[in-house]
């Protein structure tokens, strides 16, 4: 049978590491695990994060954070959770991964 392994996301270079890239795979991985970060989302948050990272250092800080996470129209004190929750370890800023999970 076929092995399916779960799609790793890269925080580094901003893409998937997985070595299967077709559709049914994915959605596979999606029937799996309804919070699974498919390919296309992960491009789709990469592109955001570069629009963001206004430093172009690799990280979205806590104003640029602030402005678009507050578009989404989510109560201030979830967004503060999802904050909490992926700036790990805490430094006020977001890298590649942590905006991914943010913005999943």
């Amino acid at each position: 049978g076929v092995v399916m392994r779960p799609a790793m996301f890269d925080g580094v270079s901003g893409s998937y590491q997985n070595g299967e890239s077709n559709n049914l795979s994915s959605s596979v991985l999606a029937a799996q695990d309804q919070y699974a970060l498919l390919p296309h989302e992960a491009s789709r948050y990469v592109s955001i994060f570069e629009q963001y990272s206004v430093k172009k250092d690799g990280y979205v800080y806590g104003k640029e954070a602030v402005e678009l996470f507050s578009r989404s129209g989510m109560d201030k004190a979830d967004l503060r959770k999802i904050w909490i929750m992926v700036d790990q370890p805490v430094d006020n800023r977001l890298d590649k991964l942590e905006f991914a999970m943010a913005m999943h």
